[in-house]
């Protein structure tokens, strides 16, 4: 679980919109948005359909001419040319600005905390502390600046990362832009988080963490679909044609089945298994098959089963002299092999038979 990637933008007036990105289809997205100025916000939409949440909003303190606010969208409909467009309720006119953030994978939102605004003016901001009751979390932090009157840049805070396109600096020129950077890390154990960051000169400003951590995806069964390659090998009945269909059951059947030649040489059956979505998960990759020598044809058989990837071989598992019964056969990949999987609608599982 990272953050993939980040834009922002700024502007006069009461919306903008990004630069054009390519997505993930079930990612989440993360925008921190920021008003200079009285305006209020109207709402958060992208290009793509996706649905925004609003999880934390801060409002301007007084004296203070800026707002500060978090939205999310989880399970993202993406791809190319993915823009997403902030608008402000106009008021006294001013600066509208966030930062858009892709995160892999769908998240579950954990905590969610903001800070009023920090007075007075600092060059160390850290936002409110959190505790995350998951080991596994990706913790992000954001921060935006009251109307800079000087030239400030942000710096990410010990152990976070600002990405690429995950701040905006603000020039000396004041109200020109919304100031403000968006900062993450991941842990791999539960405990208080505060994200904190520098900025080259003093400012007051207002911050805000979220966490998250990986949805649980639920159990998915890849099953035959279609036939790859049948080299000699027939269905119980002889076909050469439709061996999937011999395989896909989800409660295993022994009266169909498909069989080598009597005296195999490399003999090789392939099928193709179902295009499901990338369980984003190193865990939980099991294989199963069940196999048995033909009593009558007698011979000594090996049998070597593939889980193959177009022409990789993910991982592979050999049987020498087969036994003359049916034997359930159940391997679990390692977690570098699940992780050599790079497309889920690609994968086929081969069975290559030869006299022992």
């Amino acid at each position: 679980m990272a953050l993939v990637q980040a834009t922002s933008a700024t502007a006069a007036g009461t919306t903008v919109t990004t630069a054009a990105l390519t997505t993930t289809a079930g990612n989440a997205v993360v925008v921190v948005v920021g008003v200079i100025g009285s305006d209020a916000f109207s709402g958060l939409t992208d290009n793509k359909g996706n649905t925004y949440t609003q999880i934390l909003a801060v409002p301007a303190a007084s004296g203070l001419s800026s707002r500060h606010g978090v939205y999310m969208a989880t399970g993202i409909i993406g791809g190319a040319g993915h823009t997403v467009t902030f608008t402000a309720v106009a008021g006294n006119g001013g600066t509208v600005g966030m930062v858009a953030a892709e995160v892999s994978v769908t998240n579950t939102l954990d905590k969610a905390s903001s800070g009023s605004f920090l007075t007075p003016a600092a060059t160390t901001l850290t936002a409110p502390s959190v505790t995350t009751v998951v080991a596994t979390e990706l913790i992000i932090g954001t921060f935006t600046l009251d109307a800079a009157s000087s030239s400030t840049t942000f710096t990410a805070g010990t152990g976070y990362t600002i990405p690429t396109g995950g701040k905006i600096d603000a020039p000396a020129s004041i109200y020109q832009v919304v100031p403000m950077c968006l900062e993450w890390k991941s842990v791999v154990a539960t405990g208080a988080q505060a994200p904190s960051c520098t900025i080259s000169v003093a400012q007051e400003s207002q911050s805000s963490v979220l966490t998250l951590f990986a949805s649980v995806a639920p159990s998915q069964y890849f099953r035959p679909v279609s036939d790859v390659a049948a080299g000699s090998w027939t269905t119980a009945a002889g076909a050469t044609t439709g061996l999937y269909a011999q395989l896909d059951e989800a409660t295993a059947a022994d009266t169909d089945y498909v069989q080598s030649a009597a005296t195999p040489a490399n003999d090789t059956v392939e099928v193709a298994l179902g295009n499901l979505a990338d369980p984003l998960s190193s865990t939980g990759h099991v294989v199963r098959y069940r196999y048995q020598r033909d009593v009558i044809a007698g011979n000594p058989i090996a049998l070597t089963v593939s889980l193959v990837q177009g022409s990789t071989v993910i991982a592979s598992w050999a049987h020498t002299d087969v036994d003359d019964v049916w034997t359930t056969s159940e391997q679990t990949l390692t977690g570098g092999q699940a992780d050599s999987i790079t497309s889920y609608g690609d994968l086929r599982l081969r069975f290559v038979a030869n006299q022992a």
